[in-house]
């Protein structure tokens, strides 16, 4: 037995390291501290969470919006900043 590969098992590293983020971010995501982001499930061993590949991979596409959706969202927003103030211009 080669340990937690042998049941496909990630630690909170290997997920931040697959996700390009920091292990705190991975920390707080599961344990649901981000805004619009569903917990990603964890199989815990005392104080030690590990994540099941099948899982993260499930996880992701559960997360992962539509193109079109992320385009208007921007689209969106991109309307609210033409909308503001601009800033640092000196008054005649």
């Amino acid at each position: 037995m080669n340990g937690l590969n042998d049941f496909d098992l990630l630690t909170i590293p290997e997920v931040a390291e697959l996700l390009h983020c920091s292990k705190a971010h991975i920390s707080n995501v599961i344990a649901g501290r981000v805004a619009g982001c569903s917990p990603i499930p964890t199989v815990r061993l005392g104080r030690r969470k590990l994540v099941r590949r099948v899982t993260l991979a499930s996880w992701i596409d559960h997360n992962e919006t539509p193109a079109a959706a992320h385009d208007n969202h921007r689209s969106g927003l991109n309307d609210n900043l033409k909308l503001s103030p601009e800033r640092g211009r000196k008054s005649a």
